[in-house]
């Protein structure tokens, strides 16, 4: 077969009956999608201490494609997605299924979600700004938000690390911590990824150990040029 032949068309799918076009139609709305959000911030006075708010979240995402196929993919897929990331200042304008899709974040952005999204979110993709301080801005929320089972953290290897750890070796220091001083919580899978090669630096098992350990000091770099 060419590579860059054309591929076929079904041209006889209206012709098809409606109950086989719903199955179709619901079948396809049940992909997982990769959901980036953007928060705009906002700056206030508070006596002398400047603040941020969420003035409104934004996606690179376009909307679903079935929700514009045709009235009928419309009609039958609507209620599979859910408008999210409201803000004082905006309406929800993003759609997503937290039962499916994943939403792909800033660390920094974490705290400005608000309560309806941190108890769905099921699936979560975090993009790791100065991992040295993720635990002290992000753990205390990850931990209350009841709904999540996976993490994946999004590492890049123009961070510096200090006292000899490098990123892997916090980050998994980090969640090995916070299962010591809240032993009664839930084990959450997390995998730490390059976020230059998107290969996998190391995965936590439901157990909550690690599927790699990383010593304090290392010359040689980790997968994606990462210094442990």
């Amino acid at each position: 077969m060419n590579p860059q032949a054309t591929p076929p068309t079904f041209t006889l799918f209206r012709e098809l009956p409606t109950e086989i076009r719903v199955k179709i139609w619901k079948i396809a709305a049940r992909e997982p999608r990769l959901v980036n959000i953007q928060c705009q911030r906002e700056s206030y006075m508070r006596g002398a201490m400047k603040r941020f708010l969420a003035k409104s979240f934004t996606t690179t995402n376009p909307v679903p494609p079935l929700l514009h196929a045709c009235h009928e993919s419309r009609a039958e897929t609507i209620f599979e997605y859910q408008l999210s990331f409201a803000t004082s200042h905006t309406p929800a304008s993003i759609y997503i299924n937290f039962d499916r899709d994943t939403p792909r974040l800033a660390s920094g952005v974490l705290v400005y979600l608000g309560p309806e999204e941190l108890s769905k979110i099921r699936f979560l993709s975090i993009k790791v700004i100065d991992y040295p301080y993720f635990a002290h801005f992000n753990m205390g929320i990850l931990r209350n938000m009841e709904s999540l089972e996976s993490l994946e953290l999004l590492a890049h290897q123009d961070q510096e690390a200090p006292r000899g750890r490098g990123i892997a070796r916090t980050l998994t220091d980090d969640f090995n911590e916070e299962r010591e001083r809240y032993p009664e919580g839930k084990v959450l899978l997390v995998r730490i990824v390059s976020g230059d090669t998107g290969e996998e630096i190391a995965a936590r098992n439901e157990d909550g150990s690690w599927n790699k350990e990383f010593p304090v000091y290392m010359d040689d770099p980790a997968p994606g040029g990462l210094i442990r």
